[in-house]
């Protein structure tokens, strides 16, 4: 695992308890609701104490978050200063293909290192890597697929399979 593999789950981390504790506070707010007790002055937010440790909740995950982002964001520039990204096995490749196609813009929002640039890819070719505009003995016909299953191996079994005659 390099740093910056940490770091991408630091910030994954982070984003993953705000928004678990968004959730239960708005649950929290929706049983009150039932109650009939009054909440927060944002739909789903809670008040009173209850409030306040949500929000204390929220802050110090934020500062550990960035804090911990900066200090890890530090190291990277020392030790990974060749520019490298994440090490791609074809496991990590397809975790980190879904991660994306389901919170990508986030991740690029974030700068996370996870985040993969959108390439066109040609069979195992990694993005960057040359790739042959016309293949030998093709019929001419283009097949573009466009925002597909996130590079999931069916997907990645299935365009292997597919052969323009």
């Amino acid at each position: 695992m390099r740093i910056s593999d940490i770091r991408g789950a630091v910030q994954l981390a982070t984003h993953a308890t705000t928004g678990v504790t968004r959730i239960v506070e708005e649950v929290h707010q929706s049983v009150w609701d039932r109650l009939g007790v009054p909440g927060g002055k944002t739909p789903g937010k809670t008040r009173g104490v209850t409030g306040a440790v949500y929000r204390l909740v929220h802050d110090i995950t934020r500062v550990t978050g960035k804090s911990a982002n900066t200090v890890i964001s530090l190291l990277e520039s020392v030790f990974e200063a060749d520019g490298n990204k994440l090490s791609r096995t074809p496991r990590g490749e397809t975790f980190l293909s879904i991660l994306n196609g389901v919170m990508g813009d986030r991740l690029v929002e974030e700068n996370n290192p996870f985040a993969i640039p959108m390439a066109f890819r040609y069979r195992e070719l990694a993005p960057g890597q040359q790739v042959p505009l016309i293949e030998p003995g093709s019929s001419g016909k283009v097949l573009l697929l466009l925002h597909g299953l996130c590079l999931s191996v069916v997907y990645l079994n299935v365009v292997m399979m597919i052969k323009l005659v």
